[in-house]
């Protein structure tokens, strides 16, 4: 996962304690909650250091009920 600055459009990696794996959806809610989903998780990141990076919420998706891109 990567940060872009909004101030001047540079990048950089987001250390995450947790792989994503199969993840294709992101929404950003604020300046310090991401969400982000695959078919079969919802991850919940927060950030606790500008984005240093930390999943602290994971729920299991019902595969057969979830629209993903």
């Amino acid at each position: 996962m990567l940060k872009i600055s909004e101030d001047d459009g540079t990048s950089r990696v987001v250390l995450l304690n947790k792989d994503l794996p199969l993840a294709d959806g992101i929404v950003v809610q604020g300046d310090e909650i991401v969400l982000v989903n695959s078919m079969k998780k919802l991850w919940v990141l927060q950030s606790q250091d500008s984005w240093g990076g930390v999943v602290y919420h994971k729920t299991d998706l019902e595969e057969e009920r979830v629209l993903t891109s």
